[in-house]
């Protein structure tokens, strides 16, 4: 969105225009977004979606619970959570499915459709298992100790220049995942929903350098120096959770919980012809291995040709392979504690002032709009919806593949519209 001189972007905003300009200005200069919306579901948007039902869910029984007991404590059943957060998943991917269906009534989106349906109940399969998985290893736990303040929580924060003062030209927007609060140490946790498709334990190490979530401990910390959620008429916690919690201090904002869910779960162990488990590699764990073998050694594992399996006992390659396996679940789901410093936070204003200059010169037309080819070819690369238009302009094909949004930021606008906020 642009109001007057004033520039407002986003996290989004900043990483595009660094990876090519020309895809930056087709998006947030003209407005720009293929008519054609039908994609694949995307994993990370339906564990959040998930995640934020859930906690959603724990901050309205903690409200709840306030106003009762004047303790916002709750215990609540891992049961209960993760019906809730498999809920959320559903719902995300029934309104997913509902707009393939409405492309196909209208005969848009290609031949492909049918196979997005298709994938996307494969995605619904995955990332319930996931988003499970999560409710059940932290939600109890975060419904008790930790005080739930926002759930998908819209910002506009104007940047400060050098001296520490506000500038009318540029201002950041985004939206947080969770933010909680922690009572024993009365710190402000700012909390990131990631996925990985990888050991969620090895993704500690690519956190360190995420620009957004500095950027975000920035906004919270002036939010918090501000008088959040004290003395604010956006995101307002009752008057019955501030009684429990001191005046806000910026020395408690810096905390941040990683929630890294791996996009896929423990693979069940595979089970040989003669009705044995087999004893191969598996990725799984130790858990579900040894319920396996409970099988096999009171009824018998199933068969190809139906017939019934004589129990057996464990043999010594398959108890090898049970002391192979991971003791806990920690590399499908892991929480990673981190501190971003003000040191850190210091740097993202300061960098992200820059770009916010060079990004209203841009949309002055001071700045020269170049493309970035080597971004597109590089083997990571998604295919870019502008690339028909990087490579032959015309006003035919703007007509037939383009529509005109209308703001920039849509995520933003989207999730204050949901929350009721003023825009």
């Amino acid at each position: 969105m642009r109001r007057g001189s004033r520039v407002e972007i986003t996290n989004s905003e900043r990483m595009t225009f660094q990876a090519c300009r020309q895809l930056w200005s087709f998006m947030y200069r003209e407005l720009l977004r293929p008519k054609r919306s039908a994609r694949p579901l995307g994993v990370g948007g339906a564990v959040h979606a998930g995640c934020a039902t859930m906690y959603q869910h724990i901050r309205a029984a903690q409200l709840a619970s306030a106003e009762a007991t004047g303790d916002f404590s709750v215990a609540l059943s891992a049961d209960e959570l993760a019906t809730v957060a498999l809920g959320g998943v559903k719902k995300k991917v029934s309104d997913h499915l509902r707009a393939l269906y409405e492309l196909m009534e209208q005969s848009q989106g290609g031949t492909d459709l049918e196979e997005l349906v298709e994938e996307s109940r494969i995605v619904e399969k995955e990332v319930s298992s996931s988003v499970e998985r999560f409710s059940r290893t932290f939600g109890c736990i975060d419904a008790e100790r930790y005080m739930v303040l926002a759930v998908e929580m819209p910002f506009r924060q104007p940047l400060l220049d050098d001296r520490g003062k506000a500038t009318p030209r540029a201002q950041d927007n985004g939206v947080m995942d969770l933010v909680v609060y922690d009572p024993a140490v009365m710190d402000f946790v700012l909390c990131e929903h990631k996925t990985s498709g990888l050991d969620a334990r090895k993704a500690e190490t690519k956190l360190d350098m995420d620009p957004q979530t500095s950027g975000y401990v920035w906004v919270l910390r002036q939010m918090v120096r501000a008088g959040w959620p004290h003395h604010s008429t956006r995101h307002r916690v009752p008057d019955s959770l501030k009684e429990k919690m001191p005046m806000p201090s910026v020395a408690g904002t810096g905390r941040v919980f990683y929630n890294v869910v791996r996009k896929s779960g423990p693979k069940q162990p595979e089970w040989n012809k003669d009705g044995t488990l087999s004893a191969a590699a598996v990725d799984t764990t130790r858990s579900a291995y040894e319920a396996a073998l409970d099988v096999q050694e009171s009824v018998g594992g199933p068969r190809e040709d139906g017939k019934p399996q004589v129990p057996k006992l464990r043999t010594e390659k398959q108890v090898a392979r049970l002391e192979t396996l991971p003791a806990n679940g920690d590399r499908w789901v892991k929480r990673h504690e981190t501190w971003h410093s003000l040191s850190e936070q210091e740097r993202w204003r300061s960098e992200v002032v820059v770009e916010a200059g060079q990004i209203r010169r841009a949309i002055k037309g001071t700045l020269p709009i170049i493309r970035s080819p080597g971004h597109c070819n590089m083997p990571w690369s998604m295919p870019c919806t502008m690339r028909g238009l990087c490579r032959e302009d015309s006003p035919e094909l703007r007509e037939l593949g383009f529509k005109v949004v209308g703001d920039p930021h849509v995520e933003v606008v989207e999730s204050e519209q949901e929350q009721g906020l003023e825009v």
